[in-house]
C-alpha cells in the first residue's frame, strides 16, 4: 500500500459526521477509559457490522444543540447534560525571543491554507514509538497549566487574522477559534470536549461573560469557553485511535466531535445553536497537533516517539479537487510540545469528506511529522596509552 493510500484510508477510517453538524449520543460521565470498548482485531462478520453501524450513524438526523454520545452497536442517539469548564486559558502564541528551546507549537507548527473558506476540519494520528507523556511548564514564559503524566490537550486551531461582527467595532480586533480536548480540564480523571472563543486585542473592558487575557503585546484578549462534553481521560499511548473533528456553519453553529477506537466505537460531540464568533465567515487557515494542557505549557514526549498529523479540510467555496497548501513556521496556539517537525505533504482525499458530492465542496489534506530521536549513550572512549607515565 503506498503512502498517499495509507493517508487516504487513515483519513476515511475516522469520519462519521455529516457536513451540516455531526450526530450523536448521551455520554455516561462515569465512563472511564478501560471501560471505553476498544477492539484491537475483528473477525469479518464483526467489520461488515461496524461498517454498517458506521453508515446509519452517518446518516441518522442531527441531535442540534448540546451534548452527545453514542457507542457501538446502539444506534439511538442519547442527550446527556453539559459541564460548564473553567475559564482556562490555552495561549495564542507567544513567540520567544532567541534563546527558547525549539518546540512544536507557539509560531512553530504546519498549517493547512485553504483555498477557499473552511467549514470543516479533521484531524488525526499515526504513532509509533509513544509511550508516555508528561506536561510540564515553560519556564521561558513563566506558564502554568495542567501538570503532571498523561496530561494533554487536542486542539483544532483556526487562523487569528480575521474580523467579524463579533468583534462589535473595536478597531484591533481579531477572531480566534479553538476546537479542544483537554484531560482532567474540570475533573480529575475526566476529559472535556469544548470550543474556547477568543476576541484578541479586543483592548477594552472584556463583554460579560468573557475573561480577560492581557497578552505579551500589550493587548487585551478576550476568551470564553462554551459548555463541555465530559469524556474518558484517555492515554497517550491511544492517540492513534482518536479523530477529532470542528466545524463551523452559517446558521447553523459550531460543532465538535471526538471519534475513539480501532475499531471505531465511541463518538462524542458538543454543538452550539449559533456561533459566536462567525468564524465561518473568516476561516481559511487551519491547525491541529497534541499539545500542552493549558496556559502556554509543553507537552513532552518520551525518546524514540514518533507522530504523524495528518489534517483534512472541507469548506463550501474550496472550488476545485485542489490541495491545500502546508505552511510552515507558523502556529496559532501557544502551548507546544518536544517534537522536532519533519517533512510535510498534501494532498486531495475526495473520499473522506462526503465524496464531493455536491458543487464546490471537496476536501484536501495536509500529512507531516513530527519525532523525538532516540539518543543512545555512546561507549567510553578508550583513553589509550598514557604518554610521560613512570613504568614499575
Amino acid at each position: 500500500m503506498n503512502r498517499r493510500a495509507i493517508t487516504a484510508a487513515a483519513l476515511t477510517a475516522g469520519l462519521s459526521v455529516q457536513t451540516q453538524g455531526f450526530t450523536a449520543a448521551p455520554i455516561s460521565t462515569g465512563t472511564n477509559a478501560s471501560t471505553v470498548s476498544h477492539a484491537t482485531t475483528t473477525s469479518e462478520p464483526e467489520e461488515a457490522a461496524r461498517k454498517t453501524w458506521r453508515a446509519v450513524i452517518k446518516n441518522a438526523p442531527a441531535p442540534g444543540e448540546g451534548c452527545f454520545h453514542v457507542s457501538y452497536p446502539n444506534v439511538a442517539w442519547e442527550s446527556t447534560d453539559c459541564k460548564v469548564a473553567q475559564p482556562r486559558m490555552h495561549h495564542a502564541p507567544r513567540r520567544p525571543t532567541n534563546g527558547a528551546p525549539a518546540a512544536v507549537g507557539n509560531g512553530n507548527d504546519y498549517i493547512a491554507q485553504s483555498q477557499g473558506l473552511i467549514n470543516t476540519a479533521i484531524g488525526s494520528f499515526s504513532i509509533s514509538g509513544v509511550t508516555s507523556e508528561t506536561n510540564v511548564r515553560e519556564n521561558f514564559f513563566g506558564a502554568g497549566g495542567i501538570l503532571g503524566p498523561n496530561e494533554y490537550s487536542l486542539q483544532i486551531n483556526t487562523n487569528n487574522n480575521g474580523q467579524t461582527n463579533a468583534c462589535n467595532g473595536h478597531p484591533a480586533c481579531h477572531v480566534w477559534q479553538q476546537f479542544m480536548y483537554a484531560t482532567d480540564y474540570n475533573e480529575k480523571g475526566e476529559g472535556a470536549l469544548f470550543i474556547q472563543y477568543w476576541l484578541l486585542a479586543w483592548n477594552a473592558t472584556c463583554p460579560s461573560s468573557w475573561t480577560t487575557s492581557p497578552n505579551d503585546n500589550g493587548d487585551t484578549d478576550c476568551f470564553k469557553n462554551s459548555k463541555y462534553a465530559a469524556m474518558p481521560d484517555l492515554p497517550v499511548t491511544d492517540l492513534g485511535n482518536v479523530v477529532l473533528v470542528g466545524t463551523a456553519f452559517a446558521g447553523t453553529g459550531d460543532c465538535i466531535a471526538f471519534e475513539y477506537g480501532n475499531p471505531l466505537s465511541e463518538i462524542w460531540q458538543f454543538c452550539t445553536p449559533f456561533s459566536f464568533l462567525e468564524i465561518y465567515s473568516v476561516w481559511n487557515q487551519a491547525e491541529f497537533n497534541v499539545v500542552g494542557d493549558m496556559d502556554s505549557s509543553q507537552a513532552q514526549f518520551n525518546q524514540g516517539s514518533e507522530i504523524t498529523v495528518i489534517l483534512g479540510i472541507d469548506g463550501i467555496n474550496n472550488g476545485s479537487l485542489s490541495a491545500p497548501a502546508c505552511v510552515g513556521q507558523i502556529a496559532t496556539t501557544g502551548e507546544t510540545n518536544n517534537l522536532n517537525l519533519g517533512t510535510c505533504s498534501t494532498g486531495v482525499a475526495p473520499q473522506l469528506l462526503w465524496g464531493c458530492n455536491k458543487k464546490d465542496a471537496c476536501g484536501g489534506f495536509i500529512e507531516f511529522t513530527e519525532s523525538l530521536p532516540l539518543y543512545r549513550a555512546l561507549p567510553p572512549i578508550n583513553p589509550g596509552p598514557c604518554l610521560g607515565c613512570i613504568a614499575e
